[in-house]
């Protein structure tokens, strides 16, 4: 009996479809959360600081971006005399 891709599946692995979904979750292919990061890198900030972070968080959910790297794409997007007004 064959698993997924030709890679041989032998006795005693009951749980391998658990184990392949468990695997493709984690290390699957990552182009929703590329492309999110993109839409949010498209946000522009049009001196409305509520829709630019409502659309900003939106975006951050599906990229998975927190932290630090969130708070500097935000920077990053903002006008430098908004953000000194800040």
């Amino acid at each position: 009996m064959t698993g997924e891709l030709g890679h041989i599946r032998q006795d005693g692995y009951e749980l391998w479809d658990f184990f392949a979904e468990q695997a493709v979750s984690l290390f699957g292919p990552t182009q929703e959360e590329e492309k999110a990061l993109r839409e949010m890198l498209n946000v522009g900030y049009k001196n409305d600081i509520n829709q630019f972070l409502l659309e900003f968080e939106n975006w951050k959910v599906k990229a998975k971006v927190t932290g630090i790297a969130f708070r500097k794409l935000i920077r990053d997007q903002i006008h430098d005399e908004a953000v000194r007004r800040m």
